[in-house]
């Protein structure tokens, strides 16, 4: 064995060298663990963030519906129309919130409805059209669109007050008595973590219902 009075055996130096490479060796994997943890919990935190910038949005547009007029024509008559179409699965309305500008900006029509997204996942997905005079009725092309929430599944229900007691309606057509728009959306997304539920009061429901309209 080679030693030396005032120096390490080979094999001390060899001990060292070994208990060295496993210290090396557990805090490369302690560093790595700790990124990936972090890297998740950046993950988890931006998806919470978007999800919460997405349902603002939503609540956002409806909240902020117009009682705008609009004009079709039936044969040789030009039939008026409340801008608030309303069905279990689909929305069609006008609203001056934005996807881009955010709230308080020019009306515009706003189709909520489920689509297959590129990834095969269903997401409720919002398109926006420019407002066509001189019927008020909406442009072809789209001005903005957006994926929001993914949802397999999706129901849209109206809060109809003008009657003796409220009442959801699974529809909404702008045919109700006095009722130009809902008092209320309630929407409910299944996702694959949970059950998405939001309830929007809309901000111009009772003054429509008191005869408020746009041109």
């Amino acid at each position: 064995m080679i030693s030396s009075k005032h120096g390490f055996t080979l094999i001390e130096v060899m001990v060292a060298l070994t208990l060295l490479g496993l210290v090396v060796t557990l805090l490369a994997s302690g560093m790595s663990l700790g990124f990936d943890i972090a890297e998740r919990g950046n993950a988890r935190a931006e998806a919470m963030r978007m999800d919460r910038i997405e349902r603002d949005i939503l609540r956002g547009q409806l909240q902020g519906a117009l009682p705008l007029h609009y004009w079709i024509q039936d044969g040789d008559r030009r039939v008026d129309h409340i801008a608030f179409e309303g069905q279990p699965e689909h929305v069609r309305f006008v609203s001056r919130n934005g996807i881009l500008e955010g709230p308080d900006g020019l009306p515009r029509w706003v189709d909520l409805q489920l689509e297959k997204a590129s990834n095969s996942q269903t997401k409720l997905v919002v398109e926006e059209h420019r407002i066509e005079s001189p019927d008020n009725s909406p442009a072809e092309s789209i001005t903005a669109r957006a994926e929001m929430l993914s949802c397999s599944d999706i129901r849209f229900e109206y809060l109809d007050t003008t009657g003796e007691k409220p009442q959801w309606l699974p529809a909404w057509t702008g045919a109700v008595p006095n009722a130009p728009l809902p008092f209320a959306i309630r929407l409910q997304c299944k996702t694959a973590r949970d059950l998405v539920r939001l309830l929007i009061p809309l901000d111009y429901a009772e003054s429509a219902q008191q005869g408020m309209a746009l041109q």
